[in-house]
Order: C-alpha cells, then structure tokens, then sequence
C-alpha cells in the first residue's frame, strides 16, 4: 500500500505533500500510514520526501543549466533560500557551492 505514496513522491515531487496527502494516496489513515512507512522504509515519510528532493535537485544540479530558483521550483520550494537550506543540511553543500565544483572541473 505504501507504493502509491512513493509513486506520487518519485512522479512529482515538487506537489506541496503533507502527511494527510501522502496517506491518501496510500489508502491508509495518517497514523497508520506514518508508522508503517517509518517500519518499510526506514525513516519518517516527510524525511523522506525531502531526501528524494535533494537526490532530484542534485542531479538538475549536476546535468543542467537551469537557474537555481527554477531547480527549488521543481522540488517543492518557492523560495531560493529555503531551499539552498534544506539542500546544504542534506548534502553538506550549498547547491551554488556544488555547481561551482562542477564548472571548475569541466574547465580543468
């Protein structure tokens, strides 16, 4: 059951999912939901989420040129800063920082 959540989360992960959303799509109710998704998976469904955000963001990062604000759109943030945040706390880096290392590379 919890295979359509992660559809929805892998399909289109810039959808403003809560936790009420993410149960719906799996049928369950929200406690039951989090609980056995936390069980499977191994990790909250939110933390989830957000760590799937960053796998995308990273390679929109890496095989891009979009600009930064376009790639936070994509992955569920309306604001650069929010989304520079959630990705350096994942990531270790800054997204402009990763982008940058790239460049450097290909120029090298």
């Amino acid at each position: 059951r919890l295979a359509g959540a992660l559809r929805a989360i892998h399909g289109q992960p810039g959808e403003n999912w809560s936790l009420d959303a993410l149960a719906g799509e799996a049928a369950m109710s929200r406690t039951r939901f989090a609980v056995r998704f936390r069980d499977t998976i191994g990790m909250a469904p939110m933390e989830y989420l957000t760590l799937w955000r960053m796998q995308v963001a990273r390679q929109l990062i890496l095989q891009s040129r979009l600009p930064m604000i376009e790639i936070a759109n994509r992955v569920g943030y309306t604001s650069e800063s929010a989304f520079s945040r959630a990705f350096h706390r994942q990531v270790g880096k800054p997204p402009g920082s990763l982008r940058r290392e790239l460049q450097r590379r290909s120029l090298a």
